[in-house]
């Protein structure tokens, strides 16, 4: 099973990720569900990695894992945060809907006492 955990702040725009696992639904490497899952957290991450008013650590630890922190998201970048967030919440839950076996899909929202979002 793909376990994957979102965390998203009071902006609208994602604090952390977690995602852990396979779906199980064919090999590893030729699983077209594992794959999208992929794409979809894999090209939110290196959106905002790559994005001016983000600080985001994290990365693949090894074959199956992500973890990502958002440290920092500067208050004139949060509409283009929350679009890159919602999109990728968006795809994993019309994923975890269709595959409910495969894909479990935690999101849960921060307080801003409990991020270091915004400044």
């Amino acid at each position: 099973m793909l376990r994957v955990q979102v965390a998203i702040d009071d902006h609208g725009v994602l604090a952390s990720m977690s995602a852990d696992g396979h779906t199980g639904i064919a090999e590893r490497g030729s699983d077209p569900v594992c794959a999208a899952g992929s794409v979809l957290l894999l090209t939110a991450a290196r959106t905002l990695e790559a994005a001016q008013g983000f600080e985001v650590e994290g990365g693949t630890e090894r074959r199956g894992t992500l973890r990502l922190a958002v440290r920092k998201a500067s208050a004139e970048r949060w509409d283009y945060g929350r679009g890159i967030t919602e999109m990728m919440v968006k795809g994993m839950s019309d994923l975890s809907q269709k595959y409910p076996d495969q894909i479990e899909l935690t999101i849960t929202r921060k307080t801003e006492e409990s991020t270091d979002n915004g400044t």
